[in-house]
């Protein structure tokens, strides 16, 4: 009798470590997915209540999460976005491959950014080189940088 009662139990248990293996095999499998679809989730929400979200070239765009605070992400058909460039862009311009961002970093310096929307490149730039960059990629269209806040006139 004793033994059929611990085989019970030991069934139970089993039966326990079955389901809790599967539930964690699924939530690892489907983790991009969740993690994407929180995301999407978190901008078309901030989108909707600020007006901010702005295309540019090759699925980039230009998110305001909230007042100051502006983010560039590369969408894509994929799990996750490709590129991020955190929050706190003042100055953004582009054309049809460049984009230019000016922020602040969360060391409250000021960091000047060139992404290269077909190779998915990022490179960085002095306050002196902006100018003569900008000449040197006309051929991709003009670049005029503006100020973030100009582009989400609804959401200062």
């Amino acid at each position: 009798m004793q033994i059929i009662k611990y085989k019970r139990w030991i069934f139970l248990i089993l039966i326990v470590l079955a389901i809790y293996s599967t539930i964690i095999f699924i939530f690892v499998k489907n983790f991009p997915l969740i993690a994407h679809n929180l995301i999407e989730w978190f901008v078309s929400e901030a989108a909707e209540e600020y007006n901010g979200r702005v295309e540019m070239p090759n699925d980039y765009a230009l998110y305001r999460v909230y007042p100051g605070k502006n983010i560039i992400v590369q969408e894509s058909s994929e799990y996750i976005y490709k590129t991020y460039i955190g929050a706190d862009i003042k100055e953004v311009g582009w054309n049809e491959r460049y984009i230019i961002y000016k922020r602040i970093t969360p060391n409250n310096a000021l960091e000047i950014g060139l992404i290269d929307t077909k190779e998915n490149e990022i490179s960085h730039l002095s306050e002196n080189e902006v100018d003569e960059k900008i000449l040197e990629l006309q051929g991709y269209g003009n670049i005029e940088i503006k100020k973030v806040e100009s582009l989400f006139p609804k959401a200062r």
